[in-house]
Order: structure tokens, then sequence, then C-alpha cells
């Protein structure tokens, strides 16, 4: 029987051809199928799944006896079951011979239907997920065969709990394993070694997805685990039950270990970077050695009974809430802790105790880091440098001043702070040693700021401060912070002018910053806009009258903060002509010495100008007059022998009359006559 199936294999298990006797065949196939393949079953559910199977088995067998088969050929063929069984046959066979042949047909589709059934629901669901997968129910299945690829191509799958004197993986036979709540037990090593050019993750614990494992139900257990895989990323999640534990790896992150049993936990890795996930519970006496790992971290959470000796290394105790028994460093590790350590600190070029440490004794460190706890005693021996480090004061008072239009943001002065930094809305805006700094490029919009200053301390994370000596550091002060509100008031509109454009006085104006609208106000009232933020307006309609007129324009903003601006103002007037005389007539007196005219007024006629032209020479103005005659006629006389003019019968005599402009009215244009004409040219 082979230890793991393909898809190949499947496949050719269905092409099977089948016989007269196919069901039984099939559930043959079956059954041995359930056995290898049903992964996530137990031994218990293995055995309850035969038993679900062995009725259908004796029914096939009985529909196949014939009609006339004695009770002895029946017996044979069922000599397979128990003595109980074997009590139950005879009445199964007189039940079976009273059938009649129709009943015996319906029976045997019947159980051939319900055995196919059964087929479905086992067969489909291992050959929709048997393809990554290495079925192991014995230690010799840990055997990829030809299964070649990379570390996370294929993964064992533990059918039962595995156990074994030894076991050892191999290069090619290294994959990841899911223990799939299983255990593996090993009573003596268990050893992983992979040359250098195998590379990738290997998981070992229960599996949830391709890089998902958890040591839920799943259990390893060894007197001795080697790992030897210098470029291997391994994962172990299972919880590890061992004597010693030895690591090579590019990576190892460990999960809950124990000694149980054995007399001690010793581990000895060395990996560029080391996690341990879980707890550790180790007797006195046992130690985890560490060589070479510039990243060793314990998560939040964590205990580990074990004493830590780190060789070359750096450690992290990344919580406050992880707990180590005690840490040894050589003279070229370091270490930073923000947990608990019980007993001691001993060596390390650089030992960081950062805020929520807890550790009572500190020895041999070349450079000691702590912050700086009052509720917490310590002894501390033979350390060369000690320096503790504190947290700056906030600064008591903060400001926003407005001088010679400059904004400034000041801020008290705090003891031992090296510089502050100055946020505006959450950004960093500045970065000064001065405790007052001009903002005023932060603040020109309009708007509320919200303002903060945080006092810098000279500690640095990370920093090395082995050539520091001894003292006291600060780290940065919580920030204080103000409000400010920028207000300001739009500009007044500028250039504002009126342009006649094809009949049409049109007003235009600049733009203001920030303004949004812009209000029109024509001799004292605002103008309905169809666009409020157009810089132009056809104003034709409010200034088309005769007289003056004053335009006003405001810049407006709807914000809070920015006032809308004063009014710009220009005046404007407009004239009109006015219009011209009609029903101009003139005539000679009867000694032709005279001639005496007489024309309509005009609307805002006010005086109107008589002038005489004769044989189209310049015209001479004679005179004006005002005066009305009672049908509204207006009237002149022009005296020919006061203007040294001779009447000739020869000469042409034309009188001109205009009416003469006053206020918002221009003069109208001359209308002239024809002496002793009756009609205006």
């Amino acid at each position: 029987m082979a230890n793991f199936y393909d898809d190949e294999k499947l496949n050719e298990k269905d092409e099977t051809s089948v016989d007269n006797n196919e069901s039984l065949s099939l559930l043959e196939d079956q059954k041995e199928s359930a056995l290898l393949e049903q992964t996530d079953s137990t031994q218990n559910s293995e055995a309850k799944d035969n038993a679900l199977l062995e009725p259908a088995h004796e029914q096939l067998e009985e529909t196949q006896a014939s009609d006339t088969a004695s009770e002895e050929n029946a017996d044979d063929s069922q000599s397979d079951d128990s003595e109980d069984a074997k009590k139950d046959k005879p009445q199964k066979k007189a039940k079976g011979i009273s059938l009649t042949k129709k009943t015996k047909i319906i029976v045997t589709v019947t159980v051939v239907a319900t055995v196919l059934v059964l087929l479905l629901g086992v067969v489909l669901p291992i050959v929709l997920f048997h393809a990554p997968r290495i079925f192991v129910k014995s230690a010799s299945d840990f055997v990829a065969g030809d299964k070649t690829g990379s570390v996370g191509k294929y993964f064992y799958s533990l059918d039962k709990n595995i156990s074994a004197d030894s076991l050892t993986l191999e290069n090619g036979n290294v994959f990841s394993i899911d223990m799939n709540k299983h255990s593996i037990t090993i009573a003596n090593d268990f050893n992983i070694v992979c040359t250098e050019d195998r590379k990738g993750t290997m998981y070992i614990g229960t599996r949830k997805s391709d890089t998902e494992y958890n040591n839920k139900k799943a259990t390893l257990k060894a007197k001795t685990i080697t790992i030897n895989a210098p470029n291997l990323d391994v994962v172990i999640a299972a919880d590890v039950v061992c004597e010693t534990l030895v690591v090579n790896a590019k990576s190892i992150s460990v999960a809950n270990s124990k000694n149980g049993e054995y007399s001690k936990l010793d581990m000895t890795i060395t990996a560029q970077n080391v996690k341990f996930t879980g707890n550790i519970s180790a007797s006195a006496g046992s130690s985890i050695k560490i060589t070479s790992c510039p990243n060793v971290v314990i998560n939040s959470g964590v205990k580990i009974e074990n004493t830590i000796d780190l060789s070359q290394s750096s450690f992290i105790s990344s919580g406050a809430k992880s707990t180590i028994s005690t840490l040894n460093l050589d003279a070229t590790s370091s270490a930073s802790i923000a947990g608990n350590v019980a007993n001691l600190i001993n060596g390390g070029r650089q030992v960081v105790m950062e805020a929520g440490h807890s550790c009572s004794n500190y020895q041999g460190i070349d450079t000691l880091v702590i912050f700086r706890d009052v509720k917490n005693t310590n002894i501390i021996k033979n350390c060369k440098n000690v320096i503790y480090v504190e947290k700056l004061a906030t600064p008591t008072d903060i400001n926003i001043e407005e001088l010679n239009g400059k904004i400034y943001c000041v801020v008290a002065k705090v003891a031992f702070a090296s510089s502050y930094n100055y946020y505006i809305n959450d950004e960093l805006v500045a970065q000064s040693k001065d405790t007052k700094v001009d903002i005023t490029d932060f603040v020109k919009e309009a708007g509320k700021y919200n303002i903060k200053v945080v006092p810098v301390g000279d500690y640095k994370a990370g920093e090395d401060l082995t050539s520091k000596g001894s003292g006291t550091m600060y780290i940065d002060g919580d920030a204080i912070s103000t409000s400010y509100n920028c207000v300001f008031t739009l500009q007044a509109p500028q250039n504002l002018k009126v342009t006649l454009k094809e009949d049409k006085y049109i007003l235009s104006f600049d733009q203001v910053l920030h303004a949004e609208t812009y209000k029109i106000i024509i001799d004292g009232k605002e103008i309905k806009r169809s666009d409020a933020s157009a810089l132009t307006e056809d104003i034709t309609q409010y200034i088309g009258k005769v007289g003056n007129h004053s335009i006003r324009v405001q810049a407006l903003n709807s914000n809070e903060n920015i006032h809308n601006s004063e009014e710009s103002m220009i005046s404007y007037y407009h004239t009109e002509a006015l219009e011209a005389v009609t029903s101009l007539i003139s005539s000679f007196n009867d000694d032709k010495t005279v001639i005496n005219a007489q024309w309509q007024g005009v609307a805002n006629g006010y005086e109107y100008e008589v002038s005489l032209q004769v044989n189209g020479n310049n015209a001479i103005t004679i005179g004006r007059t005002s005066v009305l005659n009672e049908d509204s006629s207006l009237t002149f006389a022009i005296n020919l022998s006061e203007l040294g003019i001779t009447y000739s019968e020869s000469d042409t005599y034309k009188v001109i009359v205009k009416a003469v402009g006053h206020d918002y009215y221009t003069d109208s244009v001359s209308t002239p006559a024809i002496v002793g004409a009756t009609a205006v040219e």
C-alpha cells in the first residue's frame, strides 16, 4: 500500500473497468481510499465509516446470490462476519427468499445508488483537496518520493498521531508539516537537515492556510530536536516538548515550549532573526544560547523561564507584559527591554530599559540606559556608564502674537529642551531652538488653525550611547496647544469703469483675491445679477437716463473668518442732445427789411439760437430767445438794416435755429429754412 497518493493514481482508479461485480469492486476500493485519504478523521471515525459500508456490502452479496441458492452457499459468501452476525444470517436469508424477482431488482438498484452516493461523498472531497498533500500515517511516510519542488509546494498532513524512535527529514523530503491536530512523538532525535540551496519557509503546526499555522492540539515531542537549514525560515507553531533544541537557520519562530518529563530544556540558536511567540517553561539551569542574531524578539505577553545567553546578538522585549528570567550578554551584545526581567541582567555593550520595564539587578553592563521610574528600586554593580532617561515637562503657556504684519507663535521655555517642534493642524512646520517662531507663511488662508508645540529631548531611540558617559537625557515632552482664527478683510475692488459697447453700458472691475461674489449698487439700490461672481455687468437700464449716477461695487465671501470688503465707487453722468426744431417758418415783412421766423419748441428746450445765412456764406448769429407764445411757439425778428444788409431779389436768405443745451442736455442739431419757404429742409 502506498504512503501517499496523487491525482494520477486517483484517475487510474476512476478508469478501472468494472465487470458484473462492479458495485462490489467499487466498494472495496472505497473502503481502502477512505482508510488512506480521509485526512481530517480520527481512527474512530474510520471505524464508523467501515461500519456504515458493511451492511451495503452484505446486501450486494445477497442480491448476487441465486433465487435457488442454498443456505450453506449464503453462509460461505458471508464468512467474514462475526459470530453474532452469522446468527442473524438465516433470518436475513429467509426474508430474502420470500422476495419476488421484481422486488429484488428494486432493492439491488437502491443499494447500488446508495453506494454511489457514499462514493461521491467521500471521494470527491479528497480529489478537490488532495493535490498539495503528502498523507502521513507513520514515520516512514515522511518521504516525499517523486514530490519535488520548493519547500512550500507540498506539505505533509498527519492522519493520526505519529510515533518513532528517531526521524530525519533531509533536503528534498523537507516540507511544511500540518499536524492536523495530531502529535509527533520521537523517542530520541528529530532532525531537519537542508543544504544551503534549500530555501523558503517551513511550518510545523496545525495548518489554517498556506502561510498560517497554529499550535491548536498540535504537539511535537522529541528528546533532541536539531534543525540545520542555513537558508530556511522555520516557524514552529506546535507545542514543543524536548530536552534540547539546536537551530541553525535563516530565521526561527518558536511557540510554546516545555521540558515536560525531561530534566531541562536547553536551546542553542544561530539565525538572523529569532522570535519567541509563546511561553517557554523550563526547570532551573535550562538556558537558551543565541549566537550571531541581530534581531531577537520576544512578543508581548510571553514568559520565558530559561536563562537567555546572547553572543554577538541584539535582543528586544517588545511588550511590557513579557517576562524573562535572567539575561546574560557578551561584550558585543545589546538589549532593549520594555518587559520584566525577574532576576538579573548581566553584561552587554548597551542595555536600554524602556518605559514600563522592571528589573531589580544590573551587573557588568558597559552602558546602562534606564527610563527613570521612581516606583521601582534596583541595584547597579560594575556598570561603566549609567544614563537615566526622563521626560521633559510640558510648556506652561503658549500664545499667538501679531506684529508688523507678521504672525508669531510664542511658547514658554522648558528646562533641558534641546529644541521645539511647531505643528499647525498636525503638520510639522518648524523645528527651532527659539521659543518664538514666525508662522505667517502657514496661516495665510482664513480659518481656524490648531497650533501645538512639543519640547524636544536629546534622547533618540536606537542611538549608540556607549561614548556618552553617565548623566541624564530626556525624551520629548507632551505638547501644549492653542487655536488661532485667521481673520482678514477683502480688498475693495479696483479699476471700476463704464464702457459703451454696441449701445450698451458695461461696468467692469478687477478680481479680488478670495472674493466669492460681488455686489453692485447703482444710485443707492442693489441691482439683481444673473452671475454674482462675474467681473462685468451690463448696466444700461440703470444709467441710460439723463443725469448723474453713483456706482458702487463690494467684494463678498461667506466664510465667517473673511470680512467683506469696503465699497469702491465711481460716478457716471448721462447726457442727451435736444431734439431738432421743427415747423420752422420764415418770411419778409412788406418792405423787405425784417425777416420774421416762427417754430415749435422742443421737449426740455429752454433757449434757442437764431442765425442767418445769405447766399450760402457763413451764417451770422443773430441772437437767442426763450420767450414762448401762448400756443407754445417761439418767434424771432431779424432786422436786416441792423445787420447792414440791403435786400436784393437775387439773393437767397436762410434762417437757422437750434435748441441750446443746458444741464445734461446738449445742443440740438441746427434746423435751416429758406425765407419764404413753407417747409423745413
